[in-house]
This record gives C-alpha cells, structure tokens and sequence, in this order.
C-alpha cells in the first residue's frame, strides 16, 4: 500500500477539531504580567507558546520571571502534536489511535509543564533576591514600585485543555465516520 492510497479516507474527523483548538490555543496568550501605572494605562507581556509579545516597564525588569528562551522547545512540541493528530486521523485504529492518544495526553502535559516551567522561574527570581522585595505570583496582584502588576492566565492556556480533551473523546469514535477523500 503506497502512502498516495493510505490517506485517502479520513478515519477521524472529529480529532481534526483537536488540531484546531491546538492552533487556535496558539493565536491566545497563556501567561500575562501587566503593569499599571497611576495614570491606568497597562503595559505588559503576554506570553504565548512561540514568543513573548508587549514591554514592561524597566522598573520591572527585576520583577518578572525570565522564560523567554524556554519557549521555543513548547511551540515545537506544539507542532510535533498537531503532525501526529493528523496522521493518526487518516490511518487505521491500531496505529491512528495511538497517535492521537498520546498527542491529546501530551496536551494536559503540557500545559502542566507549562505553568511548573513558569512556577519554577518565580521562585528562583524570590530566591535571588538580595534583599526582601514583593515578587509576582504566577497569578494574582501585587504592588511594586508605584505599579499594580496582575498575572494571569488566559484563554490560550484553557483552549489547549479542551484539545486534549476533544482528542481523547475522539478516539471513541476512530473509524466509525469515514469521510472517504478520493474521489469516485
């Protein structure tokens, strides 16, 4: 069986959607810190899984976990799901099922790695200080230095959830819809 027939029938349509919440997961951001100053304008970061995206204030350059470098290795991990979702949504149960289990559970790992890679940078920066100063918490608000500095989570964060479990649910269903590609 040559690869040109072997994808000719999509055997899971509904680990498809998985993909696109994975993707969509990456068009929102997963982390933000947000300075705001007196005057109530916010200036920030929002941390995404292939970039950090704003300005901080240089105030707060001592403040905030440095995670940037280690974004990189979560956006190829990314990539790497949405390849295996694809695959094993055209190939048969014994190899399309594994394929899409594990892309799904790795995505409830990695948003755990996400936010313990992230836990961990705090507290080394609380760690580091020299002297006693207020430190961000991975989500909450805090004053420092005449600026209210919020963290939270946002929507990318939850949607990489909901991949995975659309995923996982969609391994239910493997080859009970068939949506056959070639045409007649």
């Amino acid at each position: 069986m040559n690869v040109k027939s072997r994808f000719t029938v999509l055997r899971n349509p509904f680990a498809l959607m998985a993909i696109v919440f994975i993707i969509l997961s990456m068009c929102f951001y997963w982390w933000r810190i947000w300075f705001v100053g007196a005057v109530g304008e916010g200036i920030g970061i929002e941390v995404y899984p292939h970039s950090l995206v704003g300005t901080i204030p240089s105030e707060g350059l001592d403040f905030i976990p440095n995670i940037g470098h280690s974004l990189q290795w979560f956006f190829v991990v990314l990539i790497i799901m949405i390849l295996m979702i694809f695959m094993g949504s055209f190939l048969k149960k014994k190899i399309g099922i594994p394929l899409i289990l594990v892309s799904s559970l790795m995505c409830l790992a990695i948003r755990y790695a996400f936010k313990m890679r992230l836990q961990a940078r705090i507290d080394a920066l609380k760690m580091g200080a020299m002297i006693q100063i207020p430190t961000v918490e991975i989500e909450g608000k805090v004053m420092i230095e005449g600026y209210d500095v919020v963290t939270n989570f946002g929507p990318g964060y939850d949607l990489i959830v909901v991949a995975g479990i659309i995923g996982i649910l969609s391994v239910i269903l493997h080859d009970r819809i068939r949506i056959n590609l070639k045409r007649s």
